[in-house]
């Protein structure tokens, strides 16, 4: 009797393992299956992408290339979205890394192979912040994406040459400004950086520009001959033989230019601008509008960046 129920099990047992073994068979058939299709689809979109890769994919003019984006060797690049984007920004000698959104002080290899570097190139937010910076200028004519130089990118655009924060739709707007524009070209002409108060000062205390005369879409130094001319009331002069505003221009920019003020070299800065989004404060360049002048004098952020203004000046 009991041989009979060990061979019966057996039986089933045997039977059980086949069916299972049949099921496995017809599940991997399906995985290759699938995988086969999936890789067909893959071989098809590359082919796609070749044949058709001067209507998908975008790229700077060789000028930018040259000037702006000159490492072409992976580890400078990030790939989003299907897409190679260029991560280290040149800028006469310095360097920016665009990803982690800053500047480079030593070797640029040592911060791309830093652990910072490494966990912003898979944070899906800066990876789409990056997208979106360089889908931007991507989008505009040679003219347009050397200006990228100027901008940062936040949540919205920084220009440094107007300390104005832009939205993404009024970037091409802001650029053919009459502001910027001759923001940009008292820059160009003074060939100075706005790292310092006392440099972006200087760079405003030249006499204005004509903008009966001015061209706007050209920048380039050789042709910004005879576009200036002295306000009446410009460039008076104080007892010590220093530099000033007009009046005019303190009046409109700088009303608060004799209570609030700072001391580079002996000559006196203002501190607060009135701009077109509010009162601004020179010191803390991207601190949003101030509401109160003397409120923003006591934050303890403010006091630190004016010791280290006076101290580096």
């Amino acid at each position: 009797m009991r041989g009979r129920i060990r061979a019966a099990f057996r039986a089933v047992s045997a039977e059980v393992v086949r069916a299972a073994f049949r099921a496995c068979q017809s599940k991997l058939r399906l995985c290759l299956q699938r995988e086969s299709r999936h890789f067909e689809r893959l071989e098809f979109q590359d082919r796609l992408d070749d044949d058709f890769n001067f209507i998908s994919k975008k790229a700077y003019s060789p000028k930018v290339l040259r000037t702006l984006y000159k490492d072409n060797i992976p580890q400078c690049s990030l790939i989003v979205e299907g897409i190679s984007y260029p991560i280290i920004q040149t800028v006469d000698n310095h360097l920016r890394c665009l990803l982690c959104q800053k500047e480079i002080s030593d070797d640029k290899y040592s911060h791309l192979n830093s652990i910072n570097h490494a966990m912003s190139a898979i944070n899906l937010g800066m990876k789409k912040r990056l997208k979106t910076y360089h889908d931007t200028w991507l989008d505009e004519d040679e003219h347009f994406q050397m200006q990228q130089i100027y901008f940062e990118k936040d949540r919205d655009y920084y220009c440094k040459i107007c300390d104005l924060d832009v939205k993404t739709g009024e970037l091409t707007e802001h650029i053919k400004s009459t502001l910027h524009t001759t923001s940009l070209q008292k820059f160009l002409i003074n060939e100075r950086s706005l790292d310092k108060l006392n440099i972006f000062h200087d760079i405003e205390i030249l006499p204005q520009i004509d903008r009966n005369k001015m061209n706007v879409e050209s920048l380039q130094g050789s042709q910004l001959d005879g576009y200036y001319n002295s306000d009446s009331d410009s460039d008076e002069s104080s007892d010590d033989g220093s530099k000033q505003y007009s009046k005019s221009i303190i009046s409109e920019y700088y009303p608060d230019f004799d209570k609030h003020n700072c001391v580079v070299d002996n000559v006196r800065y203002p501190i607060f601008r009135t701009t077109v989004i509010g009162t601004v404060c020179m010191i803390c360049k991207r601190n949003p509008k101030i509401e109160l002048i003397n409120e923003h004098l006591t934050k303890d952020k403010h006091k630190l960046k004016m010791i280290d203004e006076t101290r580096r000046n």
